[in-house]
């Protein structure tokens, strides 16, 4: 799984979420391997969102977020966005 991070202000992120779910639907092997997950920040205006794909080639329209390795990933995620 190929994870990226990146802060959003309120739901700014929606491009991206239609991003995952295109994925999905071209992709409907892989459906469990496209996530879109989100966690709370100490600004309470911005949230930290995470997009996980299965490979790289998925990874390419998400350049703009920060790649970040799964064990790093924040244990306490508070939405799941996108996912099966």
């Amino acid at each position: 799984m190929i994870w990226g991070k990146r802060l959003f202000s309120g739901l700014d992120y929606w491009p991206y979420q239609d991003r995952i779910a295109q994925l999905m639907l071209t992709n409907p092997a892989l459906n469990k391997q496209f996530v879109m997950v989100s966690t709370k920040t100490a600004d309470r205006v911005a949230s930290a969102i995470y997009a996980g794909v299965p490979s790289e080639i998925h990874f390419v329209g998400f350049s703009s977020f920060e790649r970040v390795q799964e064990a790093d990933l924040s244990r306490r995620l508070q939405r799941l966005i996108v996912g099966l």
